[in-house]
């Protein structure tokens, strides 16, 4: 069993996100090559990173997950 934080297994997740994460920026990079360009826009990624932090508040809302003003 690895580490526990606010009901989270710290091991577990670092190993199955990077796996995740990397399988998933492989599928991105291949289709954005073909992709006419701007099919991807700035505001289309704050949107899916605003989306993406409220999913996680609901999978772990005793985490604090927050996003951090840049």
């Amino acid at each position: 069993m690895g580490i526990n934080i606010g009901g989270i297994d710290i091991t577990d997740s670092l190993i199955n996100n990077e796996f995740r994460l990397t399988v998933l920026e492989q599928v991105v990079d291949r289709l954005l090559r073909s992709a006419p360009p701007g099919i991807l826009t700035a505001q289309d990624m704050e949107n899916i990173r605003n989306e993406a932090i409220t999913i996680m508040q609901k999978k772990y809302p005793a985490a604090g997950i927050t996003k951090k003003s840049t």
